[in-house]
């Protein structure tokens, strides 16, 4: 067994516990990874030992798409290829340990995002104790020290890291240089042959990027300055105005020097410390009413459980019995009645519901899903945070009745058959095809269909190879097969597994092509024989 295999395990350990980005749906080949753990490692093993052949004739697809941010702006994700997507993210962790040592010490308190310390019983990569939280409770801390609160962040960062600047920073903190090697040509192929940009939504980029920014940490450090970091976030502490000015100067000029980056204008507010104290969940709330500070403690409240804890039952009553002393569904309809959510609330709502009774639960999708004629949706509303309730809906969706699931797919084959602004957001569409999986209706094939005919992102078009599948639309796969030949290796992907609803039919295509697939969909195809083999097709999406 080499050295690097135990940085395999772990990447696909961590992939299968917490997926590969927090942007796109989870890809299927995250179940290969689960079922088959030890052949996926096997297979990346071959890809660590001749890597250089591998990334020539196994070419590194990847797809980037738009995820809506608030109303109006977007941002682009990358997809990897599941197998190259855990192999990037083993050479990084290769290095972890190593980056996490070039920084700050998370002992200070400064920067706390993305501190990397492995928890081997959960594949977790980052310390829970080091979190967004934990950063706001510090920032208010110390503006209750100072009079003057800068708040800040980088325009566009992930795609305006420059590779010969992060390579620079990676040989500076590791003499690991074969894994920097092979990290900064995975970058450089998932970039098109341009210098810069990380691929946005997963771990290995996260790391990636902490790194590059802690040399302005220690410049700033070093110029006594009192900050605390989350991300691309700053918050700043000054006396005075003036003093605040200068210090963002500063950051500018050493970010823009050294980086390349640039401070995004529309977001820096220079502040009291009495007002960032106001806006501040942990500041001083006395003044505040009863419904705001029931959000304010809502906001606070931890979301965490863990199925697999020895004390799973005990956590999960725990957990039920602290949200049962606020209002859920009536703060998520208060949101709901507004033209603007709070985001960060909504979402926080959004995910509670998992945890209510079964009857709040009804009560909450016909909140989210409503419609009423010549009126908006309230999609609309939450639009910001569609991910969300789609997320939260395949959770939940085996615990709702007939009639409440038909409130979800009758709005969902809307959106998709009005083009709807919200499901032309790829991300979004991606999401909503997952749930009419789900859904056997006839007016399903319709909107389905007419999404594969009309998108372009590849991703999004295996998805629904799958969804047609997972619906036994025999007659739709049995047609796709004749153009398989012309499809990306996305959709072909998809289609080797919808194939086996063809019964002899798809057994007779597999074996004409088999001999031509790359290894990875060798094995897929043994892992997915296997679970038709064992009775259980399983729910894909």
């Amino acid at each position: 067994m080499s050295q690097f295999r135990q940085y395999l395990k772990k990447a696909v350990e961590n992939v299968v516990s917490h997926g590969d980005t927090d942007i796109f749906p989870f890809p299927v080949e995250n179940i290969l990874f689960q079922d088959k753990k030890t052949a996926v490692v096997d297979l990346l093993e071959n890809f660590h030992k001749d890597f250089d052949s591998y990334i020539t004739n196994y070419p590194l697809l990847h797809e980037r798409s738009l995820q809506a941010v608030g109303y109006y702006g977007f941002r682009y994700g990358t997809q990897l290829d599941p197998l190259w997507n855990a192999y990037l993210l083993a050479l990084v962790l290769s290095i972890a340990d190593d980056i996490e040592a070039a920084r700050i010490s998370a002992s200070r308190d400064i920067v706390f995002s993305y501190r990397y310390d492995f928890d081997k019983e959960h594949s977790s990569l980052f310390d829970k104790k080091s979190n967004w939280s934990t950063f706001n409770e510090k920032a208010t801390e110390l503006a209750k020290k100072y009079q003057v609160v800068l708040k800040c962040d980088i325009s566009n960062f992930y795609p305006s890291i420059y590779h010969h600047r992060l390579e620079n920073a990676l040989k500076k903190a590791s003499g690991n240089t074969e894994s920097i090697r092979r990290i900064l040509k995975i970058l450089t192929k998932i970039s098109k042959g341009v210098s810069y940009g990380l691929p946005v939504g997963g771990p290995a980029a996260r790391l990636l990027s902490e790194l590059l920014l802690n040399r302005t940490d220690r410049l700033m450090l070093s110029e006594g300055m009192e900050f605390c970091r989350y991300a691309d976030d700053y918050i700043i502490f000054s006396n005075t105005v003036e003093e605040a000015y200068a210090k963002l100067i500063f950051l500018c000029e050493k970010l823009h020097e050294n980086e390349g980056l640039a401070i995004q204008k529309s977001k820096t507010q220079i502040m009291s410390s009495n007002e960032f104290l106001l806006l501040s969940e942990f500041g001083d709330n006395s003044d505040n009413s009863e419904d705001d500070q029931q959000e304010l403690n809502f906001l606070k409240l931890r979301l965490f459980y863990d199925p697999y804890s020895p004390t799973a039952k005990e956590d999960y009553s725990e957990l039920t019995s602290e949200l049962s002393k606020f209002d859920i569904i009536g703060m998520l309809g208060k949101e709901i009645s507004k033209s603007r959510i709070n985001q960060a609330l909504t979402r926080r709502l959004i995910n509670s519901v998992r945890y209510i009774n079964d009857t709040q639960k009804k009560a909450a999708i016909y909140s989210l899903f409503a419609s009423e004629e010549d009126k908006k949706s309230n999609l609309d509303i939450l639009y910001p945070v569609f991910p969300s309730v789609m997320i939260l809906t395949r959770a939940i969706i085996s615990d709702l009745d007939d009639e409440t699931k038909d409130i979800i797919f009758t709005e969902l084959r809307r959106l998709i058959n009005s083009e709807s602004y919200i499901t032309q957001v790829p991300v979004n569409l991606s999401y909503a095809v997952r749930i009419l999986a789900h859904d056997k209706a006839e007016e399903t094939d319709f909107a389905i269909s007419k999404s594969y005919k009309t998108e372009n992102n590849p991703i999004i078009r295996a998805d629904i190879i799958l969804a047609m599948a997972q619906r036994d639309c025999d007659y739709w796969i049995s047609d796709k097969l004749k153009s398989y030949g012309s499809l990306s290796r996305w959709e072909k992907r998809s289609l080797l597994i919808a194939s086996y609803i063809l019964k002899d039919e798809g057994e007779h295509w597999r074996d004409k092509i088999k001999k031509e697939l790359p290894e990875i969909d060798v094995l897929l195809l043994d892992w997915f024989s296997e679970r038709v083999n064992n009775g259980d097709w399983g729910v894909l999406l």
